[in-house]
């Protein structure tokens, strides 16, 4: 019985140690969408300056939209990247959190049951 809590003890660290994993790799995550974010936002804004540029009559305006359709799709699809990780990192934190609470419950289970 002895060797039975032990493992429980060790199992609850590893929940926890896991769930702190899952929390630094949701901030990492949350800090490369960050900056992600900010380059997309610089883009955005020299795309609809060229647009603003070329759209002094109705000619001009098909040609910047011809210049700056490849660029406006890059950025789209970099934003809907960006909200996908964005999405595993608040996955990631919840389960984080969750592992954690888990791993001291279990362990202050084992430690009870220990003193019995």
């Amino acid at each position: 019985m002895r060797r039975s809590m032990k493992v429980k003890k060790m199992a609850a660290i590893i929940l926890i140690l896991a769930g702190i994993g899952f929390l630094y790799m949701s901030y990492y995550i949350n800090t490369q969408v960050a900056e992600g974010r900010t380059e997309i936002s610089g883009a955005q804004k020299n795309v609809d300056t060229t647009g603003t540029l070329f759209s002094i009559n109705p000619a001009s305006k098909e040609v910047g939209k011809h210049l700056t359709g490849y660029a406006q799709n890059k950025i789209d699809e970099g934003t809907q990247k960006a909200d996908q990780y964005a999405t595993y990192a608040k996955w990631l934190i919840l389960s984080g959190f969750a592992l954690i609470v888990i791993g001291v419950g279990v362990f202050f289970i084992a430690r009870r049951k220990a003193n019995y």
